[in-house]
């Protein structure tokens, strides 16, 4: 990606919509970043609508990343001071579950007799008579495994610090609430292997770190509880 300054001061204006619906999505975050870096983080207003100021002319990756979407990226190319609108559309996301097989395991209620009656399964009239139940368990071997990612965190769920092991591609890190509202970012150094993520301050909740991992941006989500 070539970024090319001239001095000029440009401006971006930023639409994100739902791929599908295309109905406007607000309080989304956008990212847009040059050649040297990230540059701007913005949030979509109520119309679904961001501004960025103060760019120079050149080309830019601008990507978008709300809760319950997956995560966009496109190229701009900005070549005069006018404003240049672009429109992001994002694709609502399915969330992967682990897949598991419950198998019940039917067990026959015995005929038990006393003082006379003769009772059966929840029909018994005597309440101290033990009763047998169904068991339940897990068949481990029809499990369906999840996909492995460039990027750990642990523990999950977290009192408040998080350990995330990101790949030497990874630079940035930026952590969001439920809302999708910004609260952290954390740059990462060289080939960083580790970096502490405190969210001690933060209220029990669902959160989502976000970070941009060959040329896409990913989320992955946490649990504060307490």
């Amino acid at each position: 990606m070539n970024l090319v300054l001239v001095g000029q001061s440009a401006s971006l204006q930023i639409e994100v919509k739902d791929k599908k619906t295309k109905e406007s999505i607000p309080f989304a975050n956008i990212k847009v970043q040059s050649a040297d870096g990230l540059l701007k983080n913005v949030t979509t207003d109520v119309d679904g609508k961001a501004f960025v100021s103060g760019l120079s002319t050149g080309t830019y990756l601008v990507g978008g990343v709300c809760v319950g979407y997956k995560s966009n990226v496109c190229n701009t190319e900005i070549t005069s001071s006018k404003v240049k609108k672009i429109c992001l559309e994002m694709e609502q996301e399915s969330i992967l579950l682990t897949e598991c097989v419950i198998v019940a395991n039917t067990v026959d209620y015995d005929i038990i007799s006393c003082g006379g009656c003769c009772c059966r399964g929840s029909r018994c009239c005597c309440p101290w008579i033990y009763l047998k139940t169904d068991s339940v368990s897990v068949d481990e071997n029809k499990k369906t495994n999840t996909v492995i990612s460039n990027f750990k965190c642990y523990p999950n769920p977290t009192t408040g610090i998080i350990f995330a092991e990101p790949s030497p591609e990874i630079k940035e890190l930026m952590v969001f609430d439920a809302s999708g509202r910004a609260i952290q970012q954390y740059s990462l150094q060289g080939e960083q292997q580790q970096q502490q993520i405190d969210l001690t301050n933060c209220a029990p909740g669902i959160y989502f770190i976000s970070y941009l991992d060959q040329g896409a941006f990913h989320s992955e989500r946490v649990v504060v509880a307490r």
